[in-house]
């Protein structure tokens, strides 16, 4: 919130171009405050419940490769998505997977 209020401020005391510029910093700053903040809290329950379900499997097996895929994912991309279109992405591959992998394990 500071940001939406602060930035253009600074700017109008510098020029006009400023003060636009600070409009859209600071909207986009507000924007990625509204929307990033409840996103992250929904993953990162989604990620404990997850966690929680899969050792309820109690199969070692499949237990440790999910763990090994889950470090292979962090260190290929980081600490997360990008953006909104990379989480989506990485959520429906996920959740492919583990459709195929229920399925597979069920027959």
């Amino acid at each position: 919130m500071r940001d939406l209020v602060m930035l253009p401020a600074r700017g109008l005391l510098e020029s006009p171009e400023d003060f636009g510029r600070g409009i859209v910093n600071g909207s986009w700053a507000f924007m990625r405050g509204v929307v990033g903040a409840p996103s992250r809290t929904v993953s990162q329950v989604t990620g404990s419940l997850s966690r929680r379900v899969t050792a309820l499997s109690m199969d070692g097996a499949y237990i440790s490769d999910r763990a090994a895929r889950e470090r292979a994912r962090r260190d290929v991309r980081g600490q997360g998505p990008r953006h909104a279109v990379d989480g989506l992405r990485y959520g429906a591959e996920g959740l492919g997977r583990g459709v195929v992998e229920g399925v597979a394990g069920g027959v």
